[in-house]
């Protein structure tokens, strides 16, 4: 006697295994974006992404791309500004 399966059925069999390279391929992207990501800190105060970055705030991540042209542009900077003593 021939095994018959309903197409949700073998759906359902495949599923696990399907999601499978999902994650992995998620997985593989995140330490990519972590790679991609540094922290800057303002140097003067300027908008950036619709956020008012304020002269010695907090520092924030950003793509390296932007960090470059902050940086170039003198509004950043990729080290900690030191404590006024």
């Amino acid at each position: 006697m021939a095994r018959t399966t309903t197409p949700a059925a073998a759906a359902a069999a495949t599923a696990p295994s399907a999601a499978a390279p999902a994650d992995s391929a998620e997985q593989k992207t995140k330490p990519a974006e972590k790679d991609t990501t540094v922290t800057i800190y303002p140097l003067r105060t300027y908008q950036d992404g619709g956020e008012i970055r304020r002269k010695g705030g907090a520092g924030y991540a950003v793509t390296k791309a932007q960090a470059q042209q902050l940086v170039a542009r003198g509004l950043a900077s990729e080290t900690a500004p030191k404590a006024k003593e």
